[in-house]
């Protein structure tokens, strides 16, 4: 028992390193979330701030992982293809948070098609659940650099109606762009690689190296429709009412609702959409007036404003407006 408690010690440090750059991940997101004298989403063509913040990440990245190689005496840097989708991801999520809300940006989200599945680095879907955007993310095009194009536009027909974008981190070992979509590519802004003259982030001058920035895909994803926006009483709500399982798993928080005293079956997503017979409500007063309202009695004309929480059950117990009460009327709840 002593030897378990000594090399538990040992360990500590070195775990909690992991809980604590989870933390400041965190608190950078909350940080650009909450800032508003400075205003970062406002940028141009021109601007390139979040594109160097994404290489100087991408350096410290590259660094950490050669630190380990030559610790550890590897032969191989550990694939940072993942961590580079990860900062695309950021940084999307963030500024459509900024300037069309009602988007839900995800990473690794299986996509259904008629026939088989694709999944994107980076999807975007719209107040409907519906698909209106992929981002693919590749560091490098490496062993696929003469089939990348014909596999992205194979991709793009799949998937009509989305915006489909291709980011690449550095031209190194591959021809470039412009060998398959023409010199004009830029002019498409559906192709972007960051950094040009072979640079990776970790080498000298690839700051001076930056190409494209992405900049100019969140210009570009700006674009897409605008959505209604996510009403945040729902996320708060299935945060406190879905169960770990349903949250692990990605369920929706089955809740009821009544017109005329018949019960209606709702369902609430992890982003605060509310779905009833298959459509998609992005408030309360939506699903009353357009959904179960019009559903229960089609000929009915006209709305009324009911966009209060307290039209929803949830096993039984009667929600409300006031959110600080929530964990007590939970204590109520049998989740058995």
């Amino acid at each position: 028992m002593k030897m378990k408690n000594e090399i538990d010690k040992l360990e500590e440090k070195y775990i909690n390193s992991f809980k604590i750059q989870t933390k400041y991940l965190k608190d950078s997101y909350d940080t650009y979330l909450n800032e508003t004298d400075l205003e970062w989403w406002k940028f141009n063509e021109d601007s390139k701030e979040l594109t160097v913040s994404i290489i100087n990440r991408l350096k410290a990245y590259y660094n950490h992982g050669n630190d380990i190689k030559d610790l550890l005496d590897k032969n191989k840097l550990a694939p940072a293809s993942d961590f580079f989708v990860e900062q695309v991801a950021f940084f999307v999520k963030l500024y459509l948070s900024k300037v069309n809300p009602g988007l839900v940006v995800c990473s690794e989200r299986t996509v259904s098609l008629d026939k088989g599945y694709i999944i994107p680095d980076i999807s975007i879907w719209n107040d409907k659940d519906e698909l209106v955007s992929i981002i693919e993310c590749k560091t490098q095009l490496g062993f696929n650099r003469k089939n990348w194009y014909d596999d992205f536009i194979s991709r793009e027909k799949k998937i009509p109606n989305t915006k489909c974008f291709y980011m690449v981190m550095t031209n190194n070992n591959w021809d470039g762009l412009a060998d398959k979509v023409g010199e004009d590519y830029k002019k498409t802004k559906q192709f972007f690689c960051l950094l040009k003259d072979n640079k990776w982030p970790n080498e000298e001058g690839a700051i001076e190296s930056i190409d494209d920035t992405i900049e100019g895909l969140l210009l570009s994803l700006k674009k897409l429709k605008k959505c209604k926006e996510r009403d945040d009483r729902l996320v708060e709500m299935y945060k406190c009412f879905a169960t770990e399982k349903e949250k692990r798993e990605k369920k929706y928080l089955k809740l009821k609702t009544y017109y005329l005293g018949k019960k209606y079956k709702v369902q609430i997503d992890r982003w605060g959409r509310i779905k009833f017979q298959d459509e998609w409500y992005s408030t309360p007063n939506l699903l009353y007036n357009k959904g179960v309202k019009l559903f229960a009695n089609p000929d009915l004309k006209g709305t009324s404003g009911k966009n209060s929480l307290s039209q929803f059950y949830y096993k039984e117990v009667k929600l409300n407006d006031d959110i600080d009460t929530w964990e007590d009327l939970k204590s109520k709840i049998d989740f058995k």
